[in-house]
């Protein structure tokens, strides 16, 4: 077991992107954070560090800790990186012009009644932000392109699925489509939870946090 004391408390800042907020911790030199957890797995355990331009240490290969000039910060790597893609993405989708790759193997996506006209009316916007899907029969769209900016690892079919379920929930709230492609495609293509980084992923990940 492993503890350190809390000498002050501290609150979360605010972030425009709250449901993805990439910072789990913020405080200051005079504070500190108190981690306690029943330790099974050393390797789990381990604390790696790493000297680079500035210090930190991957925790559980789900946390960094770094050191930053007014103090230390304890960052969710998935957040994190959740948050890194859904600004890229996002300013990607408002550019005018949109680039496609095109599917190797087009692949077939068949929905329900209600989900098939949830997509016909997202089709238009989708297909200008890089998507290449098209009608193909009754209640059935064949997937021939994605933006060029999505990993090669993304779940195409799943993509398209969880996009029209985002859409169809986020109608009531009028949101944007550019919003709702730009979050599905960070939550489809971030880090997963316990992925171990290297140090230049590290780094990487802090630099372009902040």
């Amino acid at each position: 077991r492993r503890s350190s004391s809390s000498t002050s408390s501290f609150q979360m800042p605010k972030r425009d992107f709250d449901q993805q907020n990439a910072l789990t911790d913020l405080y200051q030199t005079n504070s500190s954070i108190t981690i306690e957890e029943d330790i099974e797995d050393e390797e789990d355990a381990e604390l790696v560090a790493v000297e680079s331009k500035r210090k930190f240490y991957q925790l559980h290969n789900r946390y960094i800790f770094s050191q930053i000039k007014s103090g230390y910060i304890l960052i969710d790597q998935n957040k994190a990186h959740e948050r890194i893609l859904y600004e890229k993405y996002l300013y990607s989708l408002s550019q005018q012009q949109q680039h496609t790759q095109t599917m190797m193997f087009p692949i077939n996506i068949p929905l329900s009644v209600q989900d098939s006209e949830v997509l016909k009316e997202i089709l238009p916007e989708i297909n200008k932000m890089g998507f290449d899907v098209q009608e193909f029969g009754k209640n059935t769209f064949v997937l021939q392109g994605l933006p060029a900016e999505c990993s090669e690892s993304v779940n195409a079919e799943q993509l398209i699925q969880t996009l029209v379920e985002q859409q169809r929930e986020n109608r009531e709230l009028n949101s944007d489509i550019k919003t709702t492609v730009a979050g599905t495609l960070a939550r489809s293509t971030t880090i997963k939870r316990g992925t171990r980084l290297d140090e230049q992923e590290v780094q990487t990940l802090i630099d372009e946090l902040f």
